[in-house]
């Protein structure tokens, strides 16, 4: 189901880490091809771009600390029903926060049963 972000999480990785190999040969800093001035070396914003594209995959696979917190089981609770059209103040947030961070982040706890880890 995650496959397609899955992808775009290695493929932004490898991005990150052959770019980032440019940077540190050719450094941040590089003589522009026309007019011989400094500029950034256009590794630097490719190796940017990926980090942000493995921001957001990671966010929405659920490896980052705060992604993790939002994941429940929904055999283990009922979550409040929340439109995505719907208003909600920082109250209302932290509440819908509480109750899918209560559950922890065991991937094991979200995979249904009987599937290998």
């Amino acid at each position: 189901m995650d496959k397609g972000t899955l992808t775009a999480y290695v493929i932004a990785t490898d991005g990150l880490i052959e770019a980032a190999k440019k940077v540190n040969e050719f450094g941040v800093v590089v003589k522009g091809p026309n007019t011989g001035f400094a500029v950034q070396s256009p590794f630097e914003a490719i190796k940017n771009k990926q980090a942000e594209v493995m921001m957001r995959a990671a966010g929405e696979l659920g490896f980052t600390p705060i992604s993790r917190s939002r994941l429940t089981k929904l055999d283990d609770v009922a979550a409040p029903k929340i439109l995505a059209d719907e208003a909600q103040g920082k109250k209302a947030q932290a509440q819908a926060d509480a109750v899918t961070a209560a559950f922890g982040t065991s991937w094991e706890k979200l995979l249904p049963a009987g599937q290998p880890n």
